[in-house]
């Protein structure tokens, strides 16, 4: 089958998953792929078959996540740690988003930060800074995604932002980057070492003030 035919089809095939993850509903989308795991990968139409199912749904549940979680994707494995059924159940389970176990596991191998999905929380855990995520940047027009990215910015309280890019072209980025000064020279974009390091001295100084 043509490669853009068959491309077309799941596309179609998905958008009803899309049309009900977008309601304003309480049900989360949820779908298995693992079973792509079992497909031939020494085959060349076989691992066109599954770039094409898996990019088709990953670019969907970018859009549909983009202001909280309604399309969950079940997929990944690490020999025999099925790691996406691990933290769908861990979703699904009653209580706090984030016991306390999480933060205490990362903090004690390293305590750089972590940007947490599920979670609203910026806080220092053992002097470790954690960030509550902001929208995914799904707009594939930079200058667009710009424009989400420094009204995220100036709506939150704390005044630093982390968002995530998918799949995006350093194109993309450019004009991103150059789009955001022009709205709002004041914001800077950092690697991760700066952030978090900047991040977390704000928080200190924060808790000072207390």
């Amino acid at each position: 089958m043509n490669h853009h035919i068959r491309l077309l089809i799941y596309t179609i095939f998905l958008l009803p998953a899309a049309v009900f993850a977008k309601a304003e509903t309480k049900n989360i989308v949820y779908m298995d792929m693992r079973p792509l795991l079992n497909e031939d990968h020494h085959d060349s139409i076989s691992v066109l078959d599954v770039w094409d199912r898996l990019h088709t749904v990953s670019t969907l549940q970018g859009i549909v996540n983009r202001r909280k979680p309604q399309f969950y994707i079940n997929y990944v494995v690490n020999g025999n740690i099925n790691v996406d059924s691990y933290w769908w159940n861990k979703y699904r389970a009653a209580g706090p988003a984030m016991q306390d176990y999480a933060p205490d596991a990362y903090s004690s191998f390293s305590n750089n930060g972590i940007v947490a999905q599920k979670t609203p929380v910026n806080l220092l855990h053992n002097n470790m800074p954690v960030l509550g995520s902001d929208y995914d940047l799904t707009d594939e027009d930079g200058n667009k995604a710009a424009q989400v990215l420094v009204e995220r910015v100036h709506a939150r309280k704390t005044p630093f932002n982390w968002f995530r890019c998918i799949l995006k072209s350093p194109h993309w980025y450019g004009q991103l980057i150059k789009e955001s000064k022009r709205l709002d020279p004041g914001i800077t974009l950092l690697s991760a070492p700066e952030f978090f390091e900047l991040y977390r001295m704000w928080l200190k100084e924060k808790q000072g003030k207390q």
